[in-house]
């Protein structure tokens, strides 16, 4: 749950090894470009919206990881694979998830 701003964000929690930590940050200026395009054209972005990120260092390991914080979607995938007692979920609904990803790499590559 967002304290400052109230409602719940989705976080991203990235493993702290370097090439982990730099593909993370990479996403995040990605994701941030993506942002500054979809207000430069007042229309709506098909990758989901950053709202912020920041780095967490373990008091215990000294480990550092890169944090996402993002817009809530809907349910995770774990979500859906319970929802159907693990025994996959249906054809239509993987198409639609599928279609979705296509379109937001589509608009990234574009963009």
């Amino acid at each position: 749950e967002d304290l400052k701003a109230g409602g719940y964000v989705a976080m991203k929690v990235q493993k702290s090894a370097p090439s982990y930590t730099d593909s993370a940050l990479d996403e995040v200026e990605i994701l941030k470009k993506s942002a500054v395009e979809a207000r430069r054209r007042s229309a709506p972005s098909r990758v989901v919206n950053l709202l912020d990120h920041f780095t967490h260092t373990s008091e215990i390991t000294g480990e550092t990881h890169v944090c996402m914080v993002f817009e809530v979607m809907g349910p995770h995938i774990l979500q859906l694979i319970k929802k159907y007692d693990f025994r996959g979920i249906p054809i239509q609904i993987v198409k639609k998830i599928a279609a979705e990803c296509l379109r937001g790499l589509d608009h990234l590559h574009r963009k």
